[in-house]
């Protein structure tokens, strides 16, 4: 009893919690002495009377006397030391003895009545005494048990936000919930913010007890395992060999885990439904009363004692709800936390199989599941209890009469059973829909702007709205069967009710339909009417939480990465040892990739590289090493800790500060070197609050090279024992690559003394490593050091020779230069094959030279360079510059707010707009709204009707004494089926409105849905690019995922709820007042009462909601971060780090959640308190003016049902106003400004551009209006065909230029004017459709190949063929089992960076426009690559238009004219070789810095 009524004090951690609110815990307050003074003087008193009755009296006390003296003082001692023990363990009060000092209480007030009626004071003054002593006592203690021993001192600094006030709250506070008052009445006075918010109780902390479900967890998990085993029993040995997984049991390991709490509150739940009843058996008596004219005091007693056990049922019911409630909302955080736990473990086969959007939807929806649908659980027990209870009491009005209502009872059960399954299937196909378009949503947001420069929006719209029209079939369908399962609960009471009432009064003459049977019944059956009512909608959360529950047994039952794949050595010869290894990263799959044959030791601190072609297994290599790939045979021993960069560099929404840190502590020292050598101080010197700016989503505000230098200061400031390195130099400048190769990776680096993986393709680093491990065909061809290979004149000699150019100049080293001369050198520079430069020698040296500078350039020329060069400043830290948006609009959006890049996401206050509302009802049909609400008020006329008719005929006195005189004019024998046909007459008319309003309600609501989403996504599609710069994905995709599965789900299921109870409430109200006018007078301060107190609520409720709503956010930007850096999270085992992050998300979003239940359950005592006060006044009026035994019985019996719905009304119309506020989010969404018009009504030709010609007319460019113009005044004329190189210094305006060919940003002044045509004057899709582009990082979707390169479907699989030949992935896609139709998975994981430009290229190929951009595409690629795309560019696009932005100053020596940059305006722009005539232009400072001129 003591965890039923004081549960938080059962859990012992709460001990600590109160000792630190505390400084003196241990020392007794006043109100403690007062207490144990009290109980220690009642013991006193008692033991005085007691030896006064013995020694000083002549009366002999009885064997009862002493018992019952020396029990009373035990129990005062008792309670005495109870206090004591309890105060020490760090409770501030006790339920236990504020219970047995009430009942104390209670029992002494009726032997003080007695004693006085007694006149016990007259002949036993001294007893009497010190009875009244003790009485006044027990008086006293029950006064002080309301209050708690709360702490006289806090230490504040201990404590980060506001104590929780429920664990400083009398019992009488907790059981009332009386101590969330005082935020209710901030939130009524001012707006609640989440400073508001207390702290969260540790019952709640997720941190606090994950331990004990993750232990039930894993021994079920042992318990499978060992279930799963096959032992076979030999002489020699004893073998264990695996059958059959046996997948662990979530419903099981939940039950063994909350079993007992939910026990708990379904004892008390049937409490509360035993008391239930007491209404129909108390209005028997009164009824029976009125009848019989008994005294009137009696009546007054009987409403009395009605109300106070209401009053009790109430109570009990309200707490149940509580612990039921909190329990759901514990473990929603469980699981959201236990699927994140998960994905950092998931081995890549299974990573492959579920896509992003399907673990966003087992995290968000299906955790989410379990909240909505435990609360209802309760259902199962209450349900049979009710209904037994109800049947049983109606057999003892009706007789076997009752059974026949109780048979057309049990017909309906199995009907629902069978629309419940349908409604389980439809979900379960439903969910599947969604996770596919939750995935595309996905893809879409991470690659918005590649899908904006190719004009891809229309297509992409269309297909998520043709899986949203699946999924809004299923949606309908599943409606349709909800709509007739409303249909069949709502006319099942009725027509129960007519059945019974039409067996009792035909199946005998003597069988009169009296008011007493007739109200009584009519009560019995309103209370049966609830769980009836209860059953589908139970029915419809338990097929979700099953649908759910299956979901996340497959998923969390899903294999690990196994930690045998790697094995961890504290003591060995070699930091890295893979003997005799076979990976492959997907068992099952066929065309997975294979390393074979790998066999492989690094000794301590060797600098080892890996070498190979594009898809030779380079990235796969160093997978195993970290465990990522699974192993087939072999073994894998790493010693020591590993630090990993990444080929992608993975950023985190952070400070760049903490993104180095990652978790470590600060140290300055340490901070400084890396700083300085990852090349990052001007960079940070850049930024507008230094190492302390903020980071935007995936690194939005950073260029490629400046993320790439992030990720690797992270891995060398975690200061591992080994360093894997994948490709972290091919994304900066080679001067830049030079310094971090020397200040960093190489033999006088940081890592001088660490062991180091590095893949790499700058051949330039190689003479300088340990070792080279040669990768061909997944297989290790060659392995050694640089002379051994070289010497061999094997496959390494092969691919040096495929990249070098020339013999490496005389600022080498000799050694290195000897060993070049060894390898035979390519006849032709790539310069030479170009057609425009065959015989310019004077570039083809400079070309050579700039070679020469990005192999050999040392420290001193480094800083040389950088004090020289008037770009060096800037080049030093900008790596590789990626898009305007990426660059420079954030530094504008911060300086804008404070440096702030990532805004608070923004929180609506106060009352939902009406718009919102309006929203709402113009999307599903103002004319649907209007009828569906018209068939509900006449369902509602009719069952008022039927009602008073019932009441008529119960009144009839032909009917009761059979005098002849009726209501109406019919003959006596044929009354009872009149008034029984009337009856079944007004119950089909209720059926047939009911079932027009259900169908239209389900599908308007349904339309609504769609509608929204339709909105939503058309206007995300078309949000310029500065929305999703600065807006992390998780908030978009929440609005994809929660807030439209709360329109599809939520909504439609509260609204009918809304409705039924308003018209409900009218009803009674009306009803009452019909049968007792004088009512009047009490339903005013009534509704005053209840409006104030509903008022009260609702904006506490309401902006809870929206904290919870906002609070969603951060999880789901967290759990995508996660997602796209697991790979970097387990190399560097910080698992722990982010799931204690993720899961104080989780507490920070159950603050605001388990709030809004605690006042939900506030709302609902107080509302039942109303509730219980209007049956009293009904029944005390009723009473007092004398009205008839069938009103009284009409009124009451609907009274019983007013607190009820009160209540539930407040609840489902505070839920409404609260998931409302998901259309309030998707409406915010849905009004964003958008780009401009798509398409215009003018039109340029279909054959537009024609030559490519493009000239720029004094063009400015701002980001947004009161912003400074970052390109100013650009006039320059670019002829079709020319080749124009850009270069300049980060922000200089090099991508804005690019950029501001596809309107991206809109331009400020002058124009644009392209063949003619101003661009400005073209819709968007007419101008991004007619230029190419070929970005920095590829951006593929999930999919075939063959959608990727051609997503539009418009060319032949001849012409798709004919692009991947000229891209050179012929060979590659050739050998796919599936060929075209080969899955890239998910942002083309299943392919590798190069692989994925070169894909990229192949769409520029097959769209091929008279104009391409080139926006550092080789930036991040191998040479290779960067090989095959620049012979790629130079064949197909001759006659081509091309802008590029340089990557490697010898790809644009050959162009047409070369464009310089500075500050937004033009500084040159000629030809190459003009400018490098000219010594004093700026190019030629660059040439000369690279040492090509």
């Amino acid at each position: 009893m003591e965890f039923l009524i004081d549960m938080e004090f059962k859990q012992r951690f709460l001990a600590p919690v109160y000792r630190l609110l505390s400084k003196n815990s241990s020392c007794m307050d006043t109100l403690c002495i007062l207490k144990t003074l009290l109980s220690f003087l009642l013991a006193v008193f008692v033991l005085c009377d007691l030896t006064v009755k013995i020694y000083y009296e002549n009366t002999h006390p009885t064997a009862v006397d002493y018992i019952a003296g020396i029990s009373q003082i035990i129990a005062y001692l008792c309670a005495m030391v109870l206090m004591q023990v309890e105060r020490w363990n760090g409770a501030v009060a006790s339920g236990v003895l504020f219970i047995y000092w009430l009942l104390s209480l209670l029992s002494g007030t009726v032997l003080c009545y007695n004693k006085v009626i007694m006149k016990q004071y007259e002949t036993d003054i001294l007893h009497f005494n010190v009875f009244l002593a003790c009485y006044t006592f027990i008086v006293l203690e029950v006064v002080f048990h309301c209050f708690a021993e709360v702490p006289r001192k806090y230490d504040k600094k201990a404590l980060q936000r506001k104590p929780n006030p429920e664990l400083e709250a009398s019992f009488p506070s907790k059981f009332t919930l009386h101590w969330i008052t005082p935020l209710i009445t901030k939130a009524f006075k001012n707006t609640l913010t989440e400073a508001n918010l207390h702290q969260l109780n540790p019952r709640d902390n997720i941190k606090l007890i994950s331990n004990k479900f993750f232990t039930a967890w894993n021994q079920e998990k042992a318990k499978c395992h060992q279930q799963s085993l096959e032992v076979s029993v030999s002489e020699e040995s004893t073998d264990y060999k695996v059958v059959s997984k046996k997948p662990v049991s979530l419903k099981k390991v939940l039950l063994k885990v909350y079993l007992s709490e939910m026990g708990w509150a379904w004892v008390l739940k049937i409490g509360s439904d035993v008391l239930l009843f007491a209404g129909p058996v108390i209005l028997d008596k009164l009824i029976v009363y009125s009848s019989n004219q008994e005294p009137e005091w009696k009546g007054y007693v009987l409403s009395m004692i009605l109300f106070v056990l209401q009053i009790l049922q109430s109570l009990f019911n309200n707490t149940s709800f509580f612990i039921t409630m909190l329990l759901a909302m514990r473990i929603r955080g469980l699981l959201t936390s236990f699927v994140f736990r998960k994905m950092l473990t998931l081995n890549n086969a299974c990573r492959q199989t579920m896509s992003m959007g399907h673990i966003v939807n087992t995290m968000s929806i299906d955790c989410s599941r379990f909240q909505e649908a435990i609360p209802f659980l309760y259902v199962m027990i209450s349900s049979p209890i009710q209904i037994s209870l109800s049947l049983y009491l109606l057999y003892q009005q009706l007789g076997a009469s009752a059974f026949a209502g109780l048979v057309l009872l049990v017909f309906f059960i199995p009907v629902n059973g069978i629309l419940m399954g349908k409604i389980k299937m439809y979900q379960a196909q439903q969910m599947k829909s969604k996770d596919i378009r939750i995935k595309l949503m996905n893809e879409i947001l991470n690659g918005i702007k590649v899908i904006k420069l190719y004009a891809w929006e229309e297509s992409l719209q269309k297909k998520i709205n043709e899986i949203r029209k699946k999924e809004i079939s299923l949606l309908r369908k599943a409606a349709y069967v909800t709509a007739v399962s409303t249909f069949l609960s709502t006319i099942t009471p009725f027509a129960v009710t007519f059945v019974t009432f039409a067996t009792y009064t035909l199946s005998s003459t003597s069988h009169p339909l009296t008011a007493q049977k007739a109200f009584v019944s009519l009560s019995l059956f309103n209370i049966l009417r609830a769980p009836i009512e209860l059953v589908p909608l139970f029915m419809s959360q338990a097929m979700q939480l099953t649908v759910a529950m299956k979901r996340l047994n497959k998923y969390l039952n899903s294999p690990d990465l196994s930690s045998d794949y790697v094995k961890y050595v504290t003591r060995s010869d070699f930091a890295i040892a893979v003997k005799d290894g076979t990976f492959t990263w997907n068992v099952e799959n066929e065309d997975s990739f294979i390393l074979k044959d790998i066999n492989m030791e690094i000794k301590p601190g060797q600098l080892l590289s890996v070498v190979g072609t594009v898809g030779s297994g380079k990235s796969s290599l160093i997978s195993t090493i970290l465990g990522e790939m699974e192993k087939l045979k072999g073994s894998v021993e790493i010693q020591g800790s590993v630090a990993f960069v990444p080929q992608e560099a993975w950023i985190q929404n952070n400070t760049l500060k903490n993104n180095i840190l990652f978790g470590k502590e600060y140290d300055q020292s340490m901070y400084d070197k890396v700083v300085e050598a990852c090349a990052l101080l001007a960079d940070i010197d850049l930024l507008p609050d230094g190492s302390e700016s903020e980071i935007g989503d995936k690194g939005v505000n950073l260029s490629g090279g400046q993320r790439q230098r992030i990720s690797l200061a992270r891995a060398v400031y975690n200061d591992a024992d080994i360093y894997i390195l994948d490709d972290p130099l091919s994304a900066v400048d080679s001067h830049v690559g030079k310094h971090i190769f020397n200040k960093v990776i190489g033999p006088n680096g940081l890592l001088k003394n660490k062991t180091r993986v590095l893949v790499t393709h700058g051949i330039h680093w190689l003479p300088e490593v340990d070792n080279i491990v040669v990768m061909n065909g997944g297989q290790i061809s060659e392995m050694g050091n640089y002379n051994e290979l070289v010497d061999h004149n094997g496959p390494f000699a092969h691919f040096l020779q495929a990249h070098l150019t020339q013999r490496q100049v005389s600022t080498e080293s000799m050694e290195v230069a000897e060993l070049n001369m060894k390898i035979p050198q390519r006849s032709n520079s790539r310069i030479d094959s170009t057609n425009s430069v065959q015989n310019d020698n004077e570039i083809d040296t400079a070309y050579e030279n700039e070679k020469s500078m990005e192999e050999t350039c040392a420290d001193s020329s480094v800083r040389q360079w950088q004090k020289t060069s008037p770009f060096s400043k800037i080049f030093k830290s900008r790596g590789k510059s990626n898009s305007v948006q990426m660059n420079v609009i954030p530094s504008k959006l911060q300086n804008e707010s404070k440096n702030k890049l990532i805004e608070k996401e923004k929180m609506s206050s106060g009352k939902v707009q009406l718009n919102v509302f309006k929203t709402y009802i113009m999307s599903i049909g103002l004319r649907s709204t209007i009828v569906g609400l018209s068939f509900y008020f006449c369902f509602q006329v009719f069952v008022i009707f039927s009602s008073i008719w019932l009441s008529w005929w119960s009144e009839d006195e032909s009917d009761v004494n059979g005098t002849g005189t009726a209501v109406f004019n019919i003959a006596p024998e044929n009354r009872a089926t009149f008034y029984l046909g009337v009856y079944g007459g007004l119950g089909a008319l209720q059926s047939f409105c009911v079932l027009c309003y259900s169908i239209i309600a389900a599908f308007s609501l349904l339309g609504g849905a769609k509608k929204l989403h339709t909105q939503l996504i058309a206007n995300i599609i078309r949000c310029p690019m500065k929305f999703f710069d600065t807006t992390p994905l998780g908030r978009i995709i929440n609005r994809f995922s929660k807030d439209i599965d709360t329109v599809d789900m939520v909504i439609p299921a509260i609204i009918p709820q809304v409705i039924r109870s308003m018209f409900f409430i009218i009803t009674i109200i009306f009803l009452i007042c019909y049968t007792t006018p004088t009512f009047l007078a009490a339903l005013l301060p009534l509704v005053i009462v209840y409006y104030l107190i509903q008022r009260y609520f609702i904006p506490t409720s309401r902006q809870l909601k929206r904290i919870e709503s906002v609070s969603n956010s951060p999880i789901y930007s967290l759990f995508g971060e996660t997602v796209l850096g697991v790979n970097s999270i387990r190399a560097y085992r910080m698992q722990s780090y982010f799931i204690n992050l993720f899961e104080d998300f989780i507490n920070e979003n159950l603050r605001a959640v388990c709030l809004l239940k605690v006042v939900e359950r506030w709302l609902s005592i107080r509302i039942d308190l109303i509730g219980n006060i209007t049956i009293l006044c009904s029944a005390v009026f009723a009473i007092a003016f004398g009205a008839s035994h069938g009103n009284i019985g009409l009124a009451l019996s609907y009274a019983f049902s007013l607190s009820f719905n009160l209540g539930w009304f407040i609840r489902v119309r505070s839920d409404l106003e609260a998931n409302i506020v998901s259309v309030e989010r998707i409406r915010e969404y849905c009004n964003i400004e958008n780009e401009a018009a798509w398409v215009t009504d003018h039109r340029p030709d279909p054959s537009w551009p024609q030559e490519g010609n493009i000239d720029f007319e004094n063009f400015d460019l701002r980001y947004r209006p009161g912003l400074e113009l970052v390109l100013k005044g650009i006039t320059c004329h670019i002829k079709g065909g020319e080749k124009i190189g850009i270069v300049g210094r980060t922000g200089a305006g090099k991508s804005s230029l690019t950029v501001s060919l596809f309107r991206l940003i809109e331009g400020a002044g002058g124009t644009i004017v392209i063949d003619n045509e101003p661009i400005d004057k073209l819709g968007l899709h007419d101008l991004r459709s007619r230029i190419t582009i070929l970005p920095q990082e590829p951006v593929l979707f999930s999919g075939s190949l063959r959608s990727n390169l051609d997503p539009l479907d418009q060319f032949s699989d001849a012409d798709l063929w004919k692009a991947l030949e000229v891209v050179h992935l012929k060979p590659f896609v050739e050998e796919l089992s599936t060929k075209l139709d080969y899955e890239c998975g998910e942002n083309g994981s299943n392919l590798s960076v190069g692989q994925r430009q070169l894909v990229c290229l192949g769409r520029s190929v097959l769209k091929k426009t008279r104009i391409l951009v080139l926006d550092e595409a080789t930036a991040a690629v191998d040479m290779e690559t960067d090989d095959l795309i620049q012979k790629t560019i130079r064949n197909e696009f001759k006659n081509t238009t091309i802008l590029a932005i340089a990557h490697r100053l010898n790809t644009i020596l050959d162009y047409d004219k070369i464009m310089v940059l500075e500050h937004g305006r033009v500084k040159e722009f000629a030809s190459p070789k003009t400018l490098k005539k000219n010594k004093q232009s700026l190019f030629y400072a660059l040439l000369k810095d690279a040492k090509l001129a």
